[in-house]
């Protein structure tokens, strides 16, 4: 069976007046993709960085969404993160 995990950087602080929302940097995300294959002796069959606009909002459901939505009257914010496909024998 092939299944897949995502590993989202971290919102360290939101989105206010004074500026932007902050997140961990990318490379934290890839640190807990390698730290869970190793500590899990996962088959991995392919990694892959995925963008998607807003993913972070309430309503947009977050990366296991089918599909995502940018408005136009608001400002569309871009997030990436790391997929991992890998084998799952149950």
């Amino acid at each position: 069976m092939i299944r897949f995990r995502d590993f989202v950087p971290t919102m360290l602080e939101r989105a206010s007046l004074d500026g932007p929302a902050r997140y961990e940097p990318f490379s934290q995300a890839v640190e807990m993709m390698n730290n869970w294959v190793s500590a899990n002796d996962i088959d991995v069959v392919t990694v892959e960085t995925v963008v998607l606009p807003n993913m972070h909002r309430p309503q947009a459901g977050g990366p296991d969404t089918a599909s995502l939505e940018a408005v136009p009257q608001y400002a569309t914010t871009w997030h990436q993160f790391v997929r991992v496909w890998y084998r799952w024998d149950e």
